[in-house]
């Protein structure tokens, strides 16, 4: 019986250690995006997705008409991409005012571009800013429940307009799913734009493990700038930002931006050529 029981034990102990490693050695880490700036070190990516050219789908309406705000529209269908950050396609309609607007595959507004208020008085009284959030508010509210948004504001003095962020923080990360309204001190909103907007659940948890995460990102870093390190005196890494997204399958992934600087060292001072690389984590 004692046999038994630790040949028991050894089996859990084995069947714990693999379902760690699963754990830790499960992560797919894969380049989603950089920029070209390190001639000795070229990149080639691994999800494509996101570095796709925009196309015609010809399952997309070649004619929408919404209410946007206050203002009916009419759209012609212009073309489809798959935005950075999203696992669906976005489809993009000019209007008869030749502004163009962008709805998601099941057709909530996700971008559109007001530009100049034609009719804007010189002598109008200006807005305050929680008077322009609250019309921030207003037109948000009616594309998704801004509740679970952190809602700040930042004023533009020399184009006398205010930019009104959506941000939304889960498990503690932020997250791709965010809103920027951009609203001048008259009230008129200039612009809107979005990603995922209301798509990640505000009480979802999430099962990353951070330092498991960072460690293989350094070591696929390692891997990524090894041809670099043949040229400079050093590769450093810094300013590691963690954002959350969501799959169309209902799966978490992250995107990690991570800036590079390859350092050359001469007697007085160094020379730097930096750039940026991000990967997505499934």
């Amino acid at each position: 019986m004692k046999k038994i029981s630790c040949i028991l034990l050894t089996l859990m102990l084995l069947v714990a250690s693999f379902a760690g490693c699963t754990k830790k050695d499960g992560l797919s880490i894969k380049i989603c995006g950089y920029s070209d700036s390190i001639p000795e070190n070229p990149h080639k990516l691994e999800y494509k997705d996101w570095g796709k050219d925009s196309f015609v789908d010809s399952a997309a309406a070649e004619c929408v008409e919404l209410k946007i705000g206050n203002i009916e529209v009419i759209g012609t269908y212009v073309e489809t991409e798959k935005r950075f950050s999203e696992f669906y396609n976005t489809h993009t309609y000019k209007d008869e005012q030749n502004r163009y607007f962008s709805l998601t595959e099941d057709g909530k507004l996700c971008i559109y571009f007001f530009g100049n208020n034609p009719s804007q008085e010189e002598e109008k009284d200006a807005c305050t800013e929680s008077e322009c959030i609250e019309i921030s508010n207003k037109f948000v509210s009616d594309i998704t429940d801004i509740s679970a948004y952190t809602v700040s504001a930042a004023f533009d003095e020399n184009r006398k307009m205010y930019t009104i962020s959506y941000t939304k923080y889960v498990d503690g990360f932020i997250c791709s799913d965010r809103a920027d309204v951009r609203i001048d001190e008259t009230g008129y909103i200039y612009s809107f734009s979005s990603t995922m907007l209301g798509r990640i659940p505000s009480d979802t948890a999430t099962d990353f493990d951070r330092d498991i995460i960072q460690e293989q990102i350094i070591s696929k870093l390692d891997n990524e700038y090894r041809n670099a390190k043949k040229f400079y005196d050093k590769v450093s890494y810094e300013n590691f930002y963690y954002e959350l997204t969501i799959g169309d399958d209902g799966k978490y992934a992250l995107i990690c931006s991570v800036d590079v600087n390859c350092i050359r060292s001469y007697d007085d001072c160094d020379a730097i050529s930096p750039e940026r690389i991000l990967f997505i984590i499934q």
